[in-house]
């Protein structure tokens, strides 16, 4: 269920002259300095430069990280992270302003990561570091994490309109209405044909955010999304069938394979300062819908029926968190966090035969699921020059369910225990080191609860 993980870097720090215009005001994204060498920022500036038709195309920012997508837009990419292959999202932990979107147990992946509903125009930036050292690190952050920060840049603010054509007959409207840099509400629509056989896709999405609380200290916070898609999945095709001319390139096997995927999330953040207490809590709720109709591996299994499968997956679920620092003199800063994260789900896997009809159930359940953490943690600065952070984090898993295949009910629990150091030292003004170790973790599925294969 977890796995360590050991950095050690040395960097050189250089600076970068920032521009402003004096009547220009200034926008400031707060987080904590990049802990490590592994940490990146990718900013509105860099993000504007990269041509995204989905929010995972932002990801080619960050060094080591490499993203693919089999099927078409719509679908889950997977991760590699250096050293890892994180699948569709096992090992990299993927959250938007703080809300998880890993989907636990999910019947095409565990950890399952979608980004398609997130509109690229309102990511304002992107936070990715690689390691598993930092407190905040939790379920499926073995190999890194990765928060998208939405908002609207200052060039940006006011009615926005867009309509892109491209040559896959491909048409994609959005609106985008922010009176400042925080608040907005967009729409996008988009329509392809694909570039060959099952590869189409549409969806819709809405997004909103609204801060109705906004004190000197305090600050509120609500932000909803909306979204609907359909796709096309083409599968893989033998290696033969296209060296003799049976099968195109870019052809599929059968042209009625498709995906669907919806969802509703809404989400609460509130941060506030007194003193020398911050504290900083989010919670939000979502519905979840899956469903990949596919035959990624052709007729090898089953050379007559075929290898078509058709996976549904639905969930519901809820989670809040709370991250509280405690400013104990100037060297010292005491650190705290606590979270909840549960729901149910239902899912069934059944294959099928070319003209769609089932004949085999491979899975069938119901179940829901929790998690739950704390950690405690310091900041410790003895000299300007050197900072120190230690802690550690214990999370809980916990599930139970019938499995349909055996009419069996199921439930289980399991734990784990999560070291987390970080040492940074500024010996001069242009040279940093770094040395971090943490211990990942990744929380087992529901289903290895039921003693399936």
């Amino acid at each position: 269920m977890s796995r360590s993980a050991m950095t050690l870097a040395v960097a050189l720090a250089t600076g970068l002259p920032v521009w402003s215009s004096a009547n220009e005001p200034t926008i400031v994204i707060g987080r904590k300095s990049p802990g490590t060498a592994s940490a990146r920022r990718a900013d509105a500036t860099e993000l504007a430069q990269v041509p995204a038709k989905t929010a995972e195309d932002f990801l080619q920012l960050v060094p080591g990280l490499h993203v693919v997508q089999h099927g078409s837009e719509g679908k889950g990419h997977q991760f590699f992270v250096r050293g890892f292959d994180a699948v569709h999202g096992s090992d990299v932990r993927v959250s938007v302003e703080g809300v998880p979107l890993n989907e636990p147990s999910n019947i095409h992946g565990h950890g399952y990561v979608d980004l398609a509903f997130v509109i690229p125009e309102l990511v304002l930036a992107v936070d990715a570091h690689k390691g598993a050292y930092d407190l905040e690190q939790g379920d499926f952050g073995t190999a890194g994490v990765i928060d998208f920060k939405l908002g609207v840049g200052l060039r940006d603010q006011g009615l926005r309109t867009a309509y892109q054509i491209g040559t896959t007959n491909r048409h994609r409207a959005v609106a985008i209405y922010a009176p400042d840099a925080v608040n907005f509400v967009a729409v996008e629509g988009l329509s392809d044909a694909g570039f060959g056989q099952t590869r189409s896709a549409s969806r819709g999405t809405i997004m909103a955010r609204w801060m109705p609380w906004r004190a000197s200290t305090n600050r509120l916070s609500i932000w909803a999304a909306g979204y609907s898609a359909r796709f096309g999945l083409p599968g893989a095709l033998r290696a033969q069938d296209v060296e003799s001319g049976a099968r195109g390139f870019y052809d599929a096997y059968l042209a009625d394979t498709a995906g669907e995927s919806e969802r509703a999330l809404v989400a609460v953040n509130h941060s506030g300062r007194s003193g020398a207490l911050r504290l900083k809590t989010n919670a939000y709720a979502q519905w979840r819908s899956l469903r990949l109709d596919e035959n990624f591996t052709g007729y090898l299994q089953f050379p007559v029926e075929g290898d078509r499968h058709i996976q549904a997956h639905a969930f519901i679920e809820g989670g809040v968190g709370s991250k509280l620092a405690i400013r104990v003199g100037r060297p010292l800063t005491l650190r705290a966090h606590l979270g909840w994260r549960g729901g149910g789900f239902t899912q069934r896997e059944d294959l099928i035969d070319d003209a769609g009809r089932a004949f085999q159930t491979r899975r069938q359940l119901d179940a829901s699921q929790q998690a739950a953490h704390t950690a405690l943690g310091v900041t410790w600065r003895p000299m300007p020059e050197l900072r120190i952070e230690a802690g550690g984090r214990f999370d809980v898993f916990a599930a139970s369910g019938t499995d349909g295949l055996t009419d069996q009910a199921f439930s289980g629990i399991a734990s784990a225990l999560s070291p987390r150091l970080e040492i940074v030292a500024s010996p001069t003004l242009d040279w940093q080191i770094f040395a971090a170790y943490g211990r990942g973790l990744r929380s087992p599925e529901a289903r290895a609860f039921s003693g399936a294969d």
